[in-house]
């Protein structure tokens, strides 16, 4: 939980960031994987990150 209290307000500037990240380094083959609409691809990877960060199943993680 203390991971959680440490980015739960932070989360759409994590999710945003990242990506930027991605797509600046990662080419133009990595672009072209993503749609021109990233809203809901952000969305689910945020979802996805608050799963990962609040879990307590680490097998379960393997799933998502």
């Amino acid at each position: 939980m203390e991971a959680w209290r440490m980015v739960a307000h932070r989360t759409p500037e994590l999710v945003r960031d990242f990506y930027a990240v991605l797509m600046a380094t990662g080419g133009d083959e990595i672009v072209r994987m993503f749609p021109s609409d990233m809203r809901t691809q952000r969305m689910d990877f945020g979802r996805a990150l608050v799963q990962w960060v609040l879990a307590d199943d680490p097998d379960g993680l393997r799933a998502i």
